[in-house]
């Protein structure tokens, strides 16, 4: 898993997701804490509502919106 900051990058054989997310989630939540979820829940669907609650639990005035896509090889 690699994470982005509005630039491009070519997606690696291993990646298994594209993260998309609004700057009330990057804000709040540092890189390295995005991975560390992604890594320590067992699917995609709960690191994505466990990103999201601890971005609202950070009290960061924006929205916190994600979408992950899973990628199929």
């Amino acid at each position: 898993l690699h994470l982005l900051s509005r630039r491009q990058r070519q997606m690696c054989i291993r990646d298994r997701f594209v993260i998309l997310c609004s700057d009330g989630i990057s804000d709040s939540v540092s890189n390295e804490r995005i991975l560390e979820i992604f890594n320590l829940e067992k699917t995609a669907e709960d690191a994505g509502k466990r990103l999201i609650d601890e971005a609202v639990a950070s009290q960061y005035s924006d929205n916190a919106t994600i979408m992950i896509i899973k990628l199929r090889r």
